[in-house]
């Protein structure tokens, strides 16, 4: 959603969701222009945190769309988490 134009408090909120959504619990989320950074407890108990840089962007607000609704659709437990990567991996490589 960043790379493409998405306003940063829209993509904490969308990765805190999915993150939730997909089993992880006390989700802190965090967006700059040029960094992603994501932390949390899995299912067993291992911390994670991770930091992705953001380096191209584009403006495509269709995309940040399509990006909205595969979030929302794994949200609410109509996609699984395995089709929602895979629906996001052809989304990015539809550049």
């Amino acid at each position: 959603m960043l790379m493409y134009g998405a306003e940063t408090y829209r993509v904490e909120d969308t990765m805190k969701r999915m993150a939730i959504a997909g089993g992880m619990d006390n989700v802190n989320s965090f967006v700059t222009t040029t960094g992603i950074f994501l932390s949390g407890v899995l299912e067993d108990d291992d911390d994670i945190m991770q930091m992705i840089r953001i380096v191209d962007r584009f403006q495509d607000l269709s995309k940040v769309t399509e990006v909205n609704h595969i979030s929302r659709e794994f949200v609410a437990g109509r996609m699984s988490i395995t089709d929602a990567r895979q629906e996001l991996k052809r989304l990015r490589s539809n550049r």
